[in-house]
């Protein structure tokens, strides 16, 4: 009376399925938990879009944003950035980055603390030739990233 059928074999597999599935359903729960309290989920970047015009026909006395005028900090030309389009923008989380480092926008003197920027906003800024231009913004973590920027190239 040998039987060669055996069912001995299916308990096994259906334990090795149940445990698979039992920690995929873990993995797919906890990992959301995870990144959201450690933090590196991040916040996402503001959809953005902006305009930028360099002149050097301006007169050298005339105040950029941060109140400073081209003598001061060796500037050849203004730069006006023009925040085109998108959502309003906490002006704490923006700093501008150029020849003069990266500044924060909250320090100007169109701008103060719980300020927004907003579509239409303009921001003019002293800059040489050859400088790069930049839009950053910085979430509540630290980490920041470039909006948009500009390299002034004019015409010999």
């Amino acid at each position: 009376m040998n039987d060669t059928t055996s069912d001995r074999a299916v308990s096994p597999v259906i334990g090795v399925i149940l445990m698979v599935a039992v920690t995929v359903t873990l993995v797919v729960v906890v990992t959301p938990v995870i990144f959201t309290v450690s933090g590196e989920a991040g916040d996402t970047p503001p959809e953005s879009d902006f305009a930028f015009f360099y002149d050097e026909a301006v007169d050298e006395d005339e105040e950029d944003a941060f109140g400073q005028t081209a003598s001061e900090v060796g500037g050849t030309g203004m730069v006006t950035i023009t925040y085109e389009s998108g959502a309003s923008i906490p002006v704490e989380e923006l700093q501008i980055s150029s020849g003069e480092g990266q500044r924060d926008l909250v320090a100007t003197e169109q701008y103060e603390s719980g300020d927004q920027l907003l579509p239409g906003d303009r921001i003019d800024v002293w800059a040489t030739r050859s400088d790069d231009i930049q839009i950053i913004w910085t979430d509540q973590s630290g980490d920041s990233v470039i909006l948009d920027g500009f390299s002034i190239h004019p015409e010999s």
